[in-house]
């Protein structure tokens, strides 16, 4: 990845162009021109290739964006190395994520019969699981992986233990969600995370030595792309980072924003010698269930990174380099945004299904909804494999419960048992679920 070329300095095109940058300021096609590009917000890399208005040059007008974001930059509690204060600015599309979080958020299952929450956060927590390990370089397939979530298969190598591992962290942060972010809880969920995929030396514990201060971040190209802070300014900073993340000084900050403030802060800070990503999406997480936006939860907003990846690394370089977390926080309001309508279309995925399983309601009045939902997904899928292991974890009952369904469809005449006694596996019946 190319590291991003700086951006003129404004203030000194100030000095040597004022005339032209005056001018500029009051041109009514320069401002339509800026008012439009705030809704993409582009870094000097694209910005520069833009058409400009009036065959202006590109570094004016750039001194114009500048100059009005001047007017409108709120500044964070994060210090860069050259201890300057990272800041940024509320554009329309940071401000509508805010308002449809705000306004959409808890109502994003409300069309949905209860019964199929639990299957649903189930679904959404082993994406976002798969999703955040693959952005971190586990190769594991989606198939392969929630294959071995489902059926609490052990995991077959590093890859598929990372998968794991963040299964069981995401989990774990359901629990934490009441708690004070602490030292002791990022150790924690760092130990969950990289348990048996990196040395154990590396586990739980944050970077302070100067032999930590190797640590780089680097493409696959060899390009280092980002040097963290020295090994002996983590433990200040991260002190600094919990009392801004526990407390809320009396200035309001939505809690969109400062979540994803605390992603790019504890990435940025890099505490850890491997694992700082994972650790920071879930610190997102976290924070956002202790401000009760409980419908993230149903968000795997790993999945939409991973497909973006290069653009996620791309906001991250943008917003370091300049200290404008506009960057950071563009990028992750518009994957918000598509996470939310990704499980939005998944639910009325779901009511489809709903309403086209009345028949199998008015065939089979004695099976119960779980049992309903299979032979629903069975008349699609004749090959697929049933297992009790896995309808359990499917939808959060006791293995017991789980059997008792699996068994009640065998009893009806609707499944077949095959394998041998110890594996449990059964197979529809076409002819009998059509």
């Amino acid at each position: 990845m190319k590291i991003p070329e700086n951006p003129p300095n404004y203030l000194e095109l100030l000095q040597t162009h004022p005339t032209d940058i005056f001018a500029a300021m009051v041109n009514p096609d320069v401002s339509s021109f800026l008012t439009k590009e705030e809704l993409e917000y582009n870094h000097w890399d694209k910005f520069q290739h833009l058409l400009m208005p009036k065959n202006l040059s590109a570094s004016i007008i750039w001194a114009c964006r500048e100059l009005r974001r001047s007017g409108k930059l709120i500044s964070s509690p994060i210090r860069n190395g050259r201890s300057e204060f990272f800041s940024y600015t509320l554009t329309p599309v940071i401000e509508q994520t805010l308002h449809q979080t705000d306004r959409n958020m808890p109502f994003i299952t409300e069309d949905l019969p209860q019964e199929h929450d639990d299957a649903i956060l189930i679904r959404s927590l082993m994406e976002e699981a798969i999703a955040s390990s693959q952005i971190e370089g586990a190769a594991a397939t989606r198939r392969k992986a929630k294959e071995m979530l489902a059926t609490n298969k052990k995991p077959a190598n590093r890859s598929e233990q990372m998968i794991l591992n963040n299964y069981k962290a995401i989990t774990h942060i359901r629990e934490l969600k009441d708690k004070p972010l602490s030292e002791e809880m990022l150790l924690e969920l760092h130990r969950i995370l990289c348990k048996k995929t990196l040395d154990n030396n590396e586990i739980g514990r944050f970077r302070q030595s100067p032999h930590d201060d190797n640590v780089e971040v680097i493409d696959s190209d060899g390009i280092v792309l980002y040097k963290p802070p020295h090994g002996e300014e983590v433990i200040p900073m991260l002190r600094t980072l919990i009392t801004f993340a526990n407390s809320d000084d009396g200035v309001f900050i939505h809690p969109l924003i400062k979540g994803i403030l605390l992603h790019f802060w504890l990435a940025w800070i890099h505490p850890f010698c491997d694992g700082n990503g994972r650790t920071a999406r879930a610190i997102f997480y976290w924070y956002m269930l202790k401000k009760k936006y409980w419908a993230f939860e149903y968000l795997s907003i790993s999945r939409i990174v991973l497909n973006k990846e290069g653009q996620y690394k791309r906001a991250f370089l943008n917003t370091e380099l300049s200290g404008d977390l506009t960057y950071f926080l563009m990028f992750n309001s518009k994957i918000i945004n598509e996470a939310a309508e990704e499980v939005s279309l998944y639910i009325k995925h779901k009511l489809k299904q709903e309403r086209s399983g009345i028949d199998i309601i008015k065939r089979f009045p004695a099976l119960n909804r779980r049992q309903r939902e299979i032979v629903a997904h069975a008349r699609g899928h004749a090959a697929h494999i049933y297992t009790i292991r896995r309808h359990q974890i499917q939808h959060n009952i006791s293995y017991a419960t789980a059997r008792a369904d699996i068994l009640g469809l065998v009893a009806a005449g609707l499944f077949v048992e095959t394998g041998d006694s110890k594996t449990h596996e059964f197979l529809p019946v076409p002819e009998k679920i059509k």
